[in-house]
């Protein structure tokens, strides 16, 4: 019921009609994310309302930063991503989400790899280099497992990629 007001006021102050369309509470911030890239000149203002509405509803800080990310990536909203992405030295759930959400939704690769650079995990930036076609990048990752540089190499598709995971491989034979 508080949701549906909150839905109300929003159509009200924006012309968005986001009642009855039986939005979870995350939903409708997304949806006032993703609205927000239709209006460039209020947009601050209205992110300024997906940000009252978390509050409102006590979204946990995790869940939240989810939500920025898909809404922002979805209506590819890139510069609010890049400056979300700064707010935090390690943002609750980390860079991988920022790379997932940019790969799901046309982010340029090299913008994508500034965020998998920035995830912890070797194995983890591993599969976001594959995931991201940055075959280089993934074989550079695993450069310690041979049977990885392999897996690498089998998914190139150019013969230089190829030629690269050749020399790591070498490399091992030594």
């Amino acid at each position: 019921m508080v949701l549906e007001v909150e839905q109300h006021k929003f159509k009200e102050d924006w012309g968005m009609n986001l009642v009855n369309r039986g939005l979870s509470v995350s939903e409708t911030v997304i949806a006032v994310i993703e609205f927000a890239a239709t209006v460039p000149r209020d947009a601050a203002k209205i992110l300024n309302v997906a940000d009252k509405l978390c509050k409102k509803f006590k979204i946990p800080e995790k869940r939240l930063w989810q939500i920025k990310v898909t809404g922002l990536a979805k209506s590819k909203q890139w510069a609010q991503l890049r400056l979300l992405g700064e707010e935090k030295k390690s943002p609750p759930g980390g860079f991988a989400k920022f790379a997932k959400a940019g790969i799901k939704f046309g982010l340029g690769p090299s913008e994508v790899n500034r965020y998998i650079e920035m995830v912890a995990k070797a194995d983890e930036r591993f599969g976001l280099y594959l995931a991201n076609s940055q075959w280089r990048m993934a074989a550079e990752c695993c450069k310690t497992d041979p049977r990885k540089v392999v897996e690498v190499k089998l998914l190139c598709t150019n013969e230089s990629d190829k030629a690269f995971c050749d020399e790591f491989l070498r490399g091992f034979s030594t």
